[in-house]
């Protein structure tokens, strides 16, 4: 897991590898309501293979709420989660 950071702009990164040769098979970044900064901290998989992603993420009319991707095994984006 990682970020990267554009002068005061930062975006969750997932990246999910193939676990047999290492090729990347999809890449996704999250850019919260405001363009500002987001910083992914944790990932977890369930056993349906769906990846959750958590961290902070500058909100509209909050300084930093606590939020939550999930992506589906293919990288689709499921729903964000929002905690304030």
């Amino acid at each position: 897991m990682s970020y990267y950071i554009l002068a005061d702009s930062c975006d969750y990164c997932t990246i999910k590898y193939n676990k047999e040769t290492g090729d990347t098979l999809w890449v996704r970044t999250y850019n919260g309501p405001v363009d500002k900064c987001d910083n992914a901290y944790a990932i977890a998989l369930d056993d349906d293979g769906n990846v959750y992603v958590t961290g902070k993420s500058k909100g509209t009319d909050t300084n930093f709420d606590f939020l939550t991707v999930k992506y589906n095994s293919d990288g689709v984006e499921q729903w964000t989660a929002r905690y304030i």
